[in-house]
């Protein structure tokens, strides 16, 4: 087992863990294998390294919309640890395809 610790910056802890810590609740039972710990801004998190590297990915996600956005409810949480929310925040990016060319094989010869 092993540890990780991190540290809520420029961040109201009530705002990010939810009312009742509603976030927290959620972000507990999404990583039922790591026991997390909050105590005001700090959270503790333990388990195995594999599901502690998946926690940070996500923690950071959540961060990063924070501060993006200045809110994090039920729904955000969920849809972020869902992997859901990277295209509602940046829809279409990387989907965009450009193909320059003629549609016409210019390496054929029409028989002229």
């Amino acid at each position: 087992m092993s540890e990780l610790n991190l540290r809520l910056e420029a961040i109201n802890p009530v705002e990010f863990f939810g009312i009742n810590n509603s976030n927290l609740n959620i972000l507990s039972n999404f990583f039922s294998k790591l026991k997390i710990i909050a105590r005001g801004e700090m959270i503790k998190v333990i388990g195995e390294d594999l599901e502690l590297r998946q926690f940070e990915i996500k923690f950071e996600t959540l961060v990063n919309f924070y501060h993006q956005y200045h809110h994090l409810n039920e729904t955000d949480v969920s849809h972020i640890l869902n992997d859901h929310l990277e295209e509602e925040i940046n829809p279409g990016v990387g989907d965009d395809v450009i193909v320059f060319g003629d549609s016409n094989n210019s390496n054929q010869t029409n028989g002229t």
